[in-house]
């Protein structure tokens, strides 16, 4: 029977490949980015063999931020006080903007857009098992070791 500072040892250990693999599948998916950027690819699907085919797929999104003391000052009492709970609320802002064109230009003056850091999305998809087939997921944490009863 392994000792706790073998497992210890060993769990450190099979952290830190797994820490190693996931920077390399992430330096990979930065140059597979670049590289469909500059073809000009937005999505790619590629038969791997095995009746897999691996869809790889660009992502550019964005949020917006709100400068809530930007809103706050140009709204009148009243509407702010409309979108306030005890914190100002997006919902009850942009419920408010949509029936009142003065709300939506304050909005407007106070929003702006960050983008997010685009990247590629890679989709695996078994195309030899009909559809209604269920399909067993990877485990995705590693499993408890069993303990023995003590004897």
């Amino acid at each position: 029977m392994a000792t706790l500072k073998q497992m210890m040892t060993d769990a450190y250990m099979s952290a830190a490949a797994a820490k190693v693999a996931a920077a390399e599948a992430e330096a990979a998916k930065q140059t597979l980015f670049t590289a469909m950027l500059n073809a000009g690819i937005q999505s790619e699907t590629v038969d791997i063999g095995d009746g897999v085919e691996l869809t790889a797929t660009t992502v550019h999104s964005s949020t917006v931020q709100l400068d809530w003391d930007a809103i706050e000052a140009n709204l009148t009492a009243e509407e702010w006080a409309d979108v306030l709970i005890t914190t100002p609320s997006p919902q009850k802002l942009e419920a408010l903007a949509v029936v009142k064109e003065s709300v939506k230009r304050v909005v407007t003056d106070a929003s702006t857009e960050k983008p997010r850091k685009p990247y590629v999305r890679l989709t695996e998809k078994r195309v030899d098992v009909p559809e209604n087939t269920p399909v067993r997921k990877r485990a995705t944490k590693i499993p408890k070791p069993k303990t023995q009863k003590k004897s």
